[in-house]
């Protein structure tokens, strides 16, 4: 069911994007279906951890280009976005997952520069806001908790992103380096901040 809900918003977002790209004459908008693979992490996750490993996750999403002034542009969308770690405790055989599904909006400034005239070389930077949804930690027990319940983690978080990537023609392939601002730890003895690295492929409509 909450899967459902996000590919509809995700899908009314893009209904969103794609009548605005057609307004304001001179004000071109590009709207691209984005899909990749997430290698994320966290900066802290708790004291005396030694060990944490990047996890695997996933994107998915619509993003918006609009021109600004020549090759600089402006980029937005939504994305779901599925993040989080894993680590050893001390002592302990089993590793501890924590799964983190978020809604990603984007908010960052692109510079696009012409290679020809179909590729495009595009570095991008600026921040990102984003709010949990779902996740679930999984220390080995015979029970899963929450992610984002009262002993978790914080719903919202904010924080910084760049990256590069590369147009050919309608096809899209970019790197994304985002890195959280917000402590998100909800312990006042832990620390919790989100790092990710981002491999897309998009399409441009």
């Amino acid at each position: 069911m909450r899967t459902k809900i996000i590919f509809t918003f995700i899908f009314l977002m893009g209904l969103i994007v794609s009548a605005s790209a057609k307004k304001k004459p001179g004000k071109t908008t590009d709207v691209y279906l984005k899909a990749g693979v997430n290698l994320s992490n966290a900066h802290g996750v708790k004291p005396n951890v030694p060990d944490k490993d990047f996890k695997t996750g996933f994107n998915v999403g619509l993003q918006a280009d609009t021109r600004l002034d020549g090759h600089l542009y402006f980029q937005s969308g939504i994305f779901f976005t599925k993040k989080g770690v894993e680590y050893n405790s001390k002592g302990k055989d089993e590793s501890t997952k924590i799964n983190q599904m978020y809604l990603q909006l984007p908010l960052a400034l692109a510079y696009k520069f012409h290679l020809d005239r179909k590729t495009h070389l595009v570095l991008n930077f600026g921040p990102y806001v984003t709010y949990g949804i779902a996740g679930k930690v999984d220390d080995g027990g015979a029970k899963k908790h929450d992610t984002f319940d009262k002993a978790g983690l914080k719903r919202f978080d904010a924080g910084l992103l760049g990256g590069i990537g590369f147009e050919f023609d309608r096809i899209l392939l970019g790197v994304n380096y985002e890195h959280g601002l917000l402590d998100i730890a909800q312990a006042k003895k832990e620390s919790y901040k989100n790092q990710n690295i981002s491999i897309s492929l998009g399409y441009k409509f």
